[in-house]
């Protein structure tokens, strides 16, 4: 696997993942770049740039959920009040607008 640096996450190398498929047609045509795996071994990195796209999560909420997925999908449902399906949408395009810079 090759390596790919992230500028956004202070110039840190990270390995780079496997690509996958798009899920939907409306999606960019390049693939992700990383997949939440990958996410979730950079948390400490990565919270950051969370906190910043949704500010109603504290940082306990971020230490609780530590990377993973279904939590912070749990907690932002609680913060944000919407449903699993937008915000699934949501992380889906920080996932791809985190790592494609």
């Amino acid at each position: 696997m090759a390596r790919i640096r992230n500028e956004q996450l202070g110039g840190q190398e990270l390995i780079e993942p496997k690509r996958r498929q798009r899920l939907n047609p409306a999606e960019p045509k390049e693939d992700f770049l990383m997949n939440w795996d990958q996410i979730e071994g950079n948390w400490t990195q990565v919270k950051g740039n969370v906190r910043e796209k949704w500010g109603k999560l504290t940082d306990d909420d971020l230490d609780v959920v530590a990377g993973k997925r279904d939590q912070l999908l749990g907690k932002l449902q609680v913060r944000y009040g919407l449903k699993r399906e937008e915000l699934e949408k949501q992380l889906d395009e920080f996932q791809q607008k985190l790592f494609r810079e």
